[in-house]
């Protein structure tokens, strides 16, 4: 059963496999199904799974006939020596027509989390769900390590508050128009499992020094305890500023294992693979030759 209207569901459903192929092209190691992977319908998608060379994967999707999962509920990759599991959930998925439920994602989650910790370096968990959901998620996995969301069209910035031990959760925004990328860094190969943030502690620092050089800015040639002489609370701004500041750098100096992330823009600053660009030219004419046929 699809949810797609009559009016473009050809077109929909084409827009959806050639969007498959593609990620098969420029290579993609997992898809989590969340709420627009069902959008076409489960037999539509079991099809597009069956001829994809990508794992579909889902840790609490079942059918409500069978009570039994429809996707594997998770993928292990080996990336230069190390092990990632990674854990599919979702909380947009209601009863369909299909019959197609979702069981408890928080609960799911965390058994699945139990089941892998021991067998992977890395957990990640590809989570489809509403953007209020997002604060909470990091309390609600504990022993994750990264968690990359859908489902929103918020952008996870660099200065958005993180919990500093992880997990980390990351956004990639709407429409596909900037990419997440997280490096991580090890110094420390001995302790894989302990990472700080780099990229958010040195946003930090930035968003602090900001913040008091603001308050310097009519005072230049003053001392902050000159200028705010007997303002007890701007003067404790201070001095609990100057206080974080340094905690952040000496985190940063220690020999850590550490993580770095960023945007990147999916603009005109990209060159285009010559293979990419010819096939989705092709796919386009094709498109527009299906919805002449109407």
């Amino acid at each position: 059963y699809s949810v797609l209207p009559d009016s473009s569901r050809n077109s929909d459903l084409f827009n959806a496999s050639k969007i498959l192929k593609g990620y098969e092209k420029i290579g993609c190691d997992v898809i989590n199904v969340g709420k627009l992977e069902l959008s076409g319908g489960l037999s539509f998608l079991l099809k597009q799974k069956s001829s994809s060379q990508i794992p579909f994967i889902s840790a609490n999707l079942e059918t409500e006939k069978s009570h039994k999962l429809i996707f594997d509920p998770f993928i292990i990759i080996t990336k230069e020596d190390l092990q990632f599991g990674i854990i599919g959930l979702t909380n947009l998925t209601e009863v369909s027509e299909d019959g197609v439920i979702a069981r408890d994602y928080i609960k799911e989650g965390n058994k699945y989390i139990s089941k892998l910790k021991n067998k992977v370096d890395f957990i990640i968990l590809l989570i489809n769900s509403e953007r209020s959901s997002y604060k909470k998620l990091p309390q609600y996995f504990p022993g994750a390590d990264i968690i990359f969301t859908s489902g929103s069209k918020m952008l996870t910035r660099p200065s958005m508050k993180q919990e500093e031990n992880g997990p980390f959760l990351f956004s990639s925004g709407r429409e596909g128009r900037y990419l997440n990328k997280v490096t991580l860094n090890f110094l420390n190969k001995n302790n894989n499992k302990s990472f700080i943030n780099k990229t958010y502690l040195q946003s930090r620092i930035k968003y602090q020094k900001r913040r008091l050089d603001r308050y310097m800015d009519k005072f230049p040639n003053q001392t902050y305890e000159e200028a705010y002489k007997g303002q007890g609370d701007i003067l404790s701004i201070f001095k609990e500023s100057k206080i974080e500041v340094e905690r952040m750098q000496k985190e940063l100096t220690k020999k850590q294992n550490n993580l770095e992330f960023e945007n990147l823009p999916m603009g005109s600053s990209i060159i285009d693979d010559l293979k990419m660009l010819d096939f989705v030219d092709k796919a386009l004419i094709e498109r527009k030759a299906l919805i002449k046929k109407k």
